[in-house]
């Protein structure tokens, strides 16, 4: 009977070694949740109404009639005309007009291309549109916003008379 207690009290030291080593894992265990820390963020995003352009005229430089000398005429508004060079201006002008629709109170930029744009005839005579410039309410309405795109216009001395055209796009962007 000795012989079994000696054999019992000799696994003691391993029993509480084992003891122990649990006892230091649980405690790691334990000090890796304590060291975490979790926080939280929101995502968030505004969709607005979709913008959208639509033309209601085309530029129509009207009626020229070249001279002996290089010209240029700048439309910069409904009826206001500029004219460097003895070109004569025979009248029918207008800008571009477009419509604007979009979210209620937006404000927009808008821009033209290219700019400058070669206007070609039948024939291979071409003209220099350029400098062009949107005039108008960029502040979106009820019934959208409406503005001119105006431009200035090169005249050769001498140009070839025919009708002459080129496209352009507009676009707008919400700010």
């Amino acid at each position: 009977m000795q012989a079994i207690s000696v054999l019992n009290f000799s696994y003691r030291p391993v029993w509480l070694m084992l003891l122990a080593a649990l006892f230091a894992g649980a405690l790691s265990i334990a000090q890796t949740v304590i060291a975490q820390a979790v926080g939280n963020g929101t995502a968030r995003v505004t969709v607005s109404q979709k913008i959208s352009i639509t033309k209601i005229q085309d530029m129509d430089f009207g009626g020229l009639a070249p001279g002996t000398t290089f010209s240029t005429i700048t439309m910069s508004g409904a009826e206001t005309l500029m004219i460097t060079g003895d070109a004569q201006y025979l009248g029918g002008g207008h800008g571009a007009q477009f419509l604007v629709i979009g979210e209620v109170g937006r404000t927009f930029t808008v821009s033209v291309a290219p700019d400058p744009l070669i206007l070609t005839s039948s024939g291979d005579a071409t003209m220099t549109a350029h400098d062009f410039v949107a005039v108008g309410q960029m502040t979106i309405g009820e019934s959208g916003s409406i503005f001119d795109v105006y431009a200035s216009i090169d005249i050769e001395a001498r140009q070839a008379a025919a009708e002459y055209g080129g496209l352009f796009s507009v676009t707008a962007n919400y700010n």
